[in-house]
């Protein structure tokens, strides 16, 4: 399970639609996408498998109303055993 917690002016965001593109950043293991649920207070979970351990990148998207109103990118880790 992956969590991102989304604040503005330190107060939780809720009722966004945040998505996130996965990618290997050495190697090529394709793309993964997940759609996160709004969870509580800013708090956004979704799934995702990863192939490997090592350095991924996220590119995260939020939403509101259908349109886009920011994108970040997200450099992580993802260590052994947290692939599945």
């Amino acid at each position: 399970m992956i969590t991102f917690e989304v604040l503005e002016g330190g107060q939780p965001v809720s009722g966004l639609e945040i998505s996130a593109l996965f990618e290997m950043n050495r190697m090529d293991h394709g793309h993964i996408e997940a759609v996160f649920t709004d969870i509580d207070d800013g708090v956004y979970t979704g799934e995702a498998a990863f192939a490997m351990s090592g350095e991924w990148i996220a590119s995260v998207t939020a939403s509101e109303g259908g349109n886009d109103i920011w994108t970040e990118t997200v450099i992580f880790e993802v260590g052994e055993g947290n692939e599945h």
